[in-house]
Protein backbone atom coordinates (compact mmCIF):
# COMPACT_ATOMS: atom_id res chain seq x y z
CA UNK A 1 0.00 0.00 0.00
CA UNK A 2 1.37 3.40 -1.14
CA UNK A 3 2.21 5.97 1.77
CA UNK A 4 -0.10 8.94 1.02
CA UNK A 5 0.76 12.78 2.01
CA UNK A 6 -0.65 14.80 4.35
CA UNK A 7 -3.17 17.93 3.01
CA UNK A 8 0.29 20.31 2.55
CA UNK A 9 1.35 17.38 0.46
CA UNK A 10 4.88 17.62 2.47
CA UNK A 11 4.80 15.07 4.99
CA UNK A 12 4.23 11.57 5.23
CA UNK A 13 0.45 10.48 7.49
CA UNK A 14 0.68 8.18 10.08
CA UNK A 15 1.84 5.63 8.28
CA UNK A 16 5.27 7.22 7.48
CA UNK A 17 5.53 8.51 11.44
CA UNK A 18 5.07 4.73 12.33
CA UNK A 19 7.94 3.76 10.23
CA UNK A 20 9.70 6.73 11.06
CA UNK A 21 9.63 5.69 14.79
CA UNK A 22 10.18 2.00 13.62
CA UNK A 23 13.94 3.08 11.97
CA UNK A 24 14.62 5.18 14.87
CA UNK A 25 14.82 1.99 17.18
CA UNK A 26 16.31 -0.63 14.38
CA UNK A 27 17.65 1.48 11.51
CA UNK A 28 19.32 -1.48 9.54
CA UNK A 29 15.32 -2.88 9.28
CA UNK A 30 15.59 -0.19 6.51
CA UNK A 31 17.73 0.59 3.64
CA UNK A 32 20.16 4.30 3.72
CA UNK A 33 17.41 5.43 1.08
CA UNK A 34 14.47 4.71 3.12
CA UNK A 35 16.28 6.28 6.00
CA UNK A 36 16.43 9.52 3.56
CA UNK A 37 13.37 9.53 2.94
CA UNK A 38 12.35 9.18 6.40
CA UNK A 39 14.30 12.32 7.47
CA UNK A 40 16.92 10.24 9.40
CA UNK A 41 20.20 11.72 8.58
CA UNK A 42 22.52 11.31 11.30
CA UNK A 43 24.54 9.09 13.31
CA UNK A 44 23.82 5.26 13.85
CA UNK A 45 25.54 2.13 15.46
CA UNK A 46 24.76 -0.85 14.11
CA UNK A 47 25.89 -4.52 15.56
CA UNK A 48 26.39 -7.62 13.02
CA UNK A 49 27.02 -10.95 13.73
CA UNK A 50 28.62 -13.61 11.26
CA UNK A 51 27.28 -16.51 9.13
CA UNK A 52 30.47 -18.57 8.41
CA UNK A 53 32.50 -19.70 11.20
CA UNK A 54 35.85 -22.02 10.30
CA UNK A 55 36.51 -25.39 11.88
CA UNK A 56 39.44 -23.67 13.61
CA UNK A 57 40.07 -24.67 17.12
CA UNK A 58 36.30 -24.14 18.85
CA UNK A 59 34.33 -26.73 18.99
CA UNK A 60 30.20 -26.37 17.78
CA UNK A 61 32.03 -22.55 16.49
CA UNK A 62 28.39 -22.07 14.66
CA UNK A 63 27.41 -21.86 18.20
CA UNK A 64 29.09 -18.30 18.23
CA UNK A 65 27.24 -17.09 15.37
CA UNK A 66 23.87 -15.38 16.88
CA UNK A 67 24.12 -14.01 20.73
CA UNK A 68 21.71 -16.60 22.30
CA UNK A 69 23.60 -18.45 25.18
CA UNK A 70 24.92 -21.29 22.64
CA UNK A 71 28.11 -21.62 23.08
CA UNK A 72 31.00 -22.56 21.32
CA UNK A 73 34.03 -23.88 23.42
CA UNK A 74 37.75 -24.45 23.51
CA UNK A 75 40.37 -25.96 25.67
CA UNK A 76 43.50 -23.78 25.80
CA UNK A 77 46.67 -25.63 27.49
CA UNK A 78 49.95 -24.26 28.73
CA UNK A 79 52.25 -23.89 25.68
CA UNK A 80 49.77 -23.81 23.06
CA UNK A 81 48.59 -20.51 22.89
CA UNK A 82 46.39 -18.72 20.32
CA UNK A 83 44.27 -21.68 19.83
CA UNK A 84 41.25 -20.12 17.83
CA UNK A 85 39.44 -19.08 14.00
CA UNK A 86 38.06 -16.68 12.39
CA UNK A 87 34.63 -16.05 11.55
CA UNK A 88 33.02 -13.84 8.60
CA UNK A 89 30.16 -13.07 6.27
CA UNK A 90 28.81 -10.26 8.21
CA UNK A 91 26.47 -9.20 5.78
CA UNK A 92 27.49 -5.62 5.76
CA UNK A 93 26.34 -3.54 2.94
CA UNK A 94 27.28 0.00 1.24
CA UNK A 95 25.25 2.85 2.66
CA UNK A 96 25.72 6.39 1.61
CA UNK A 97 27.57 7.23 4.95
CA UNK A 98 30.53 8.42 6.55
CA UNK A 99 32.12 5.90 8.48
CA UNK A 100 32.80 6.88 12.40
CA UNK A 101 34.06 3.86 14.18
CA UNK A 102 34.36 0.07 13.62
CA UNK A 103 34.49 -2.52 17.06
CA UNK A 104 35.05 -6.24 16.95
CA UNK A 105 33.60 -7.59 19.98
CA UNK A 106 33.42 -11.30 21.47
CA UNK A 107 31.01 -12.67 24.47
CA UNK A 108 32.60 -15.21 26.20
CA UNK A 109 33.60 -16.33 29.69
CA UNK A 110 36.57 -18.70 30.75
CA UNK A 111 36.15 -21.64 33.61
CA UNK A 112 39.09 -20.53 35.72
CA UNK A 113 39.77 -17.01 36.42
CA UNK A 114 42.68 -18.25 38.77
CA UNK A 115 45.59 -17.41 36.27
CA UNK A 116 46.36 -15.11 33.80
CA UNK A 117 43.99 -16.23 30.74
CA UNK A 118 42.95 -14.08 27.44
CA UNK A 119 41.15 -14.46 24.64
CA UNK A 120 42.55 -12.73 21.53
CA UNK A 121 40.45 -10.52 18.71
CA UNK A 122 41.77 -9.02 15.74
CA UNK A 123 40.57 -7.71 12.13
CA UNK A 124 41.12 -8.49 8.56
CA UNK A 125 39.93 -6.35 5.58
CA UNK A 126 41.13 -7.76 2.74
CA UNK A 127 40.39 -11.63 3.26
CA UNK A 128 43.42 -12.84 5.16
CA UNK A 129 46.03 -10.46 3.36
CA UNK A 130 46.80 -8.06 6.13
CA UNK A 131 45.71 -8.30 9.89
CA UNK A 132 45.59 -5.98 12.56
CA UNK A 133 47.58 -7.04 15.80
CA UNK A 134 45.78 -9.34 18.55
CA UNK A 135 44.01 -7.35 21.15
CA UNK A 136 43.93 -9.40 24.42
CA UNK A 137 41.06 -9.77 26.67
CA UNK A 138 42.86 -9.98 30.50
CA UNK A 139 39.67 -9.33 32.69
CA UNK A 140 39.31 -13.14 32.59
CA UNK A 141 35.34 -12.99 33.20
CA UNK A 142 33.29 -16.07 34.95
CA UNK A 143 30.49 -15.74 33.50
CA UNK A 144 29.61 -14.20 30.26
CA UNK A 145 30.44 -10.76 29.11
CA UNK A 146 30.74 -8.15 26.25
CA UNK A 147 34.77 -7.60 24.79
CA UNK A 148 35.05 -4.85 22.93
CA UNK A 149 38.15 -3.44 20.79
CA UNK A 150 38.11 0.07 18.96
CA UNK A 151 40.03 -0.85 15.80
CA UNK A 152 39.30 2.51 14.07
CA UNK A 153 42.64 2.78 13.46
CA UNK A 154 43.59 -0.69 12.12
CA UNK A 155 43.33 0.32 8.36
CA UNK A 156 41.29 3.05 6.32
CA UNK A 157 38.43 2.00 6.35
CA UNK A 158 35.56 2.05 3.79
CA UNK A 159 32.70 0.12 2.58
CA UNK A 160 34.03 -2.32 0.51
CA UNK A 161 36.79 -3.28 3.44
CA UNK A 162 33.68 -4.00 5.48
CA UNK A 163 32.16 -6.30 2.90
CA UNK A 164 32.25 -10.09 2.09
CA UNK A 165 34.59 -11.84 1.34
CA UNK A 166 37.26 -8.56 2.85
CA UNK A 167 36.11 -8.47 6.59
CA UNK A 168 37.25 -11.61 9.10
CA UNK A 169 37.51 -11.85 12.63
CA UNK A 170 39.85 -13.64 14.13
CA UNK A 171 39.26 -14.66 18.18
CA UNK A 172 41.46 -17.29 19.69
CA UNK A 173 42.37 -18.27 23.54
CA UNK A 174 45.22 -18.70 25.38
CA UNK A 175 45.72 -20.30 29.04
CA UNK A 176 48.36 -19.54 31.35
CA UNK A 177 48.57 -22.65 33.47
CA UNK A 178 46.99 -26.33 33.03
CA UNK A 179 43.85 -26.61 31.21
CA UNK A 180 41.45 -23.63 30.66
CA UNK A 181 37.96 -24.13 29.19
CA UNK A 182 37.18 -20.87 27.44
CA UNK A 183 33.06 -20.60 26.46
CA UNK A 184 31.77 -17.81 23.44
CA UNK A 185 28.41 -17.08 23.17
CA UNK A 186 29.39 -14.46 19.94
CA UNK A 187 31.64 -12.51 17.45
CA UNK A 188 30.26 -9.30 16.65
CA UNK A 189 31.60 -6.33 14.50
CA UNK A 190 29.99 -2.61 15.93
CA UNK A 191 30.01 0.16 13.12
CA UNK A 192 29.41 3.72 13.84
CA UNK A 193 28.05 5.47 10.61
CA UNK A 194 26.84 9.05 9.87
CA UNK A 195 24.13 9.37 7.36
CA UNK A 196 23.98 11.97 4.71
CA UNK A 197 20.36 12.55 3.81
CA UNK A 198 19.96 13.28 -0.24
CA UNK A 199 16.65 12.39 -0.94
CA UNK A 200 14.42 13.50 2.01
CA UNK A 201 11.18 13.73 1.46
CA UNK A 202 10.68 17.20 1.80
CA UNK A 203 13.37 17.74 -1.13
CA UNK A 204 11.24 15.70 -3.01
CA UNK A 205 7.51 15.37 -2.24
CA UNK A 206 6.28 13.73 -5.63
CA UNK A 207 7.97 10.98 -4.36
CA UNK A 208 6.91 8.07 -1.78
CA UNK A 209 7.40 4.74 -0.44
CA UNK A 210 5.43 1.53 -1.97
CA UNK A 211 5.69 -1.55 0.65
CA UNK A 212 6.34 -4.24 -1.69
CA UNK A 213 4.93 -7.23 0.62
CA UNK A 214 1.88 -8.84 1.00
CA UNK A 215 0.56 -7.81 4.42
CA UNK A 216 0.34 -11.91 4.94
CA UNK A 217 4.14 -12.46 4.16
CA UNK A 218 5.44 -9.44 5.60
CA UNK A 219 8.67 -9.78 7.68
CA UNK A 220 10.64 -7.94 10.25
CA UNK A 221 12.35 -6.81 7.17
CA UNK A 222 10.27 -4.39 5.85
CA UNK A 223 10.70 -3.85 1.31
CA UNK A 224 10.24 -0.77 -0.32
CA UNK A 225 9.99 0.29 -3.90
CA UNK A 226 10.66 4.51 -3.80
CA UNK A 227 8.54 5.78 -6.74
CA UNK A 228 7.21 8.68 -8.42
CA UNK A 229 4.01 10.15 -7.61
CA UNK A 230 1.33 9.75 -10.01
CA UNK A 231 0.32 13.37 -11.78
CA UNK A 232 -3.45 14.00 -10.78
CA UNK A 233 -5.92 11.85 -13.27
CA UNK A 234 -3.35 9.08 -13.47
Amino acid sequence: MALSTDNEGKRMTRKWAEDRATALVHPNRFTTEELAWLDLGGTYTETFYPSVASPGGWSNPLNALTRDGNLAHVHSTIGIADIGGWFFGWGIHQRNATIDKVEIGARWYVSDALNVNHLDTGVSWDNNVSWSPDYPDTSEPTALADFWTDVTSATTWNWQKLSDPNLLVWVSATASAGVRIFHLDCVMVRITYTLTTSESNDQNPDMFLVDTQPEDSRTETRKYDIRKRPEVGD
